[in-house]
């Protein structure tokens, strides 16, 4: 019991550093899966869930204009396609993904 408490203490984010790197993997845990969700397990519903956690934990991250465009594919012919073409073209004009989306 002790030796499995130890080996939790060490691998627990201590520092900002450590913190950011943690929040790093967490972003891509969540754009990993919800990719895998939609292009090879075929569940939309658990994409849109793991993309649109991705963009509540980081609005910003690195990884948020692809999937904004993710969603605005997932939810193709709803209303919330609109919504994320839209927070796309408003927060990343410029990309790839901005471009794509408005073909």
């Amino acid at each position: 019991y002790v030796e499995g408490y130890n080996r939790l203490f060490w691998i627990i984010p201590k520092t900002e550093k450590d913190l950011l790197a943690s929040k790093l993997k967490k972003e891509e845990a969540l754009f990993n899966l919800g990719k895998i969700y939609k292009l090879y397990l075929l569940e939309n519903e658990n994409s849109i869930k793991s993309f649109e956690n991705l963009l509540a934990l980081n609005p910003k991250s690195e990884l948020a204009a692809e999937s904004m465009y993710y969603l605005a594919l997932l939810n193709e012919g709803k209303p919330k396609q609109e919504y994320w073409k839209n927070e796309l073209n408003k927060n990343y004009p410029n990309t790839y993904f901005a471009r794509r989306i408005n073909l």
